[in-house]
């Protein structure tokens, strides 16, 4: 059977995997004053305060850093909900383009969903499968199945305004292989050195106090789930410097995560006694 691949990120865990890089990668060439929004258009970047911090690394040059604050990307954000929407609807309308949409809603993961599954397999046609109440889900296809639909961008953006965002609900929206999204890649020149729960603000002060030395940098340079970005000025690593930077940010490695209170990874480095900047993530 075809494998299905999930389209949706429900955190920024979901958006940080293992080895990804959210990009925020050129170099600065001015200061500008993060989350000004643009003519008639809505601030996008400013008003997300839920999503965690991403320390980066300079391949070229490890004395050289980028402070992230991320997008949560959470389907219940009143910032991150609509924007996932509306990116989940260019994404799907792109993915259709001239072919004509078929929909059809069914009961998920019943004997229904199953039989139409394999239909479309045998058939070879793409699709993209979104949650529905009362556990239905609605399947937009190119195969001639179920009713075509007249308008389709209306009709994605209610099925996406209709996803249920209870947290007990923890489906996701999935599409064929062919149209697994490729999501945003980084260009090779950084590294994820760690991601911290502090607030953006702690993590500045922290940075001046250590002599970081951290530096705007410009919107025009920061990729779509970036809030804001700042060039740090890192100690070397391996060292007693870096290592207390790393206690003050509470920073979390990728290939040591254990789980803390609350199912959010412990600090790399655990000092002794509770830090005056470590603090919860309000999820």
């Amino acid at each position: 059977m075809q494998k299905l691949q999930d389209e949706s990120a429900q955190s920024n865990d979901d958006v940080l995997g293992h080895g990804h890089v959210p990009i925020a990668l050129s170099s600065i060439d001015r200061k500008r004053t993060i989350g000004t929004a643009p003519p008639g258009g809505h601030d996008q970047r400013a008003e997300c305060t839920r999503g965690i911090g991403s320390l980066l690394g300079d391949r070229s040059d490890e004395r050289h850093g980028r402070d992230l604050q991320l997008r949560c990307k959470r389907k219940n954000c009143e910032v991150c909900g609509p924007l996932n929407k509306a990116r989940k609807t260019a994404h799907i309308l792109s993915d259709f383009g001239v072919s004509t949409m078929h929909s059809i809603e069914v009961e998920d993961g019943g004997k229904e969903w199953e039989a139409l599954s394999k239909r479309l397999v045998r058939s070879g046609a793409d699709y993209h499968r979104i949650p529905a109440p009362n556990h239905k889900i609605v399947v937009m296809t190119t195969a001639d199945i179920g009713e075509a639909v007249p308008d389709p961008e209306s009709f994605v953006h209610e099925a996406l305004e209709a996803q249920p965002c209870d947290s007990n609900d923890t489906r996701r929206a999935t599409s064929s292989s062919n149209w697994k999204g490729a999501g945003n890649r980084s260009n090779g020149r950084w590294k994820r050195l760690g991601t911290s729960p502090l607030p953006q603000a702690t993590r500045l002060r922290i940075y001046a106090e250590e002599g970081c030395d951290p530096v705007e940098v410009s919107e025009d340079d920061l990729g779509p789930d970036v809030v804001a970005a700042h060039d740090v000025s890192l100690p070397p690593h391996d060292t007693a410097e870096m290592d207390r930077l790393s206690d003050r940010l509470s920073l979390t490695t990728d290939d040591q995560r254990p789980l803390g209170p609350g199912g959010w990874p412990q600090p790399h480095h655990r000092p002794s006694g509770r830090s005056e900047d470590q603090g919860g993530f309000k999820g």
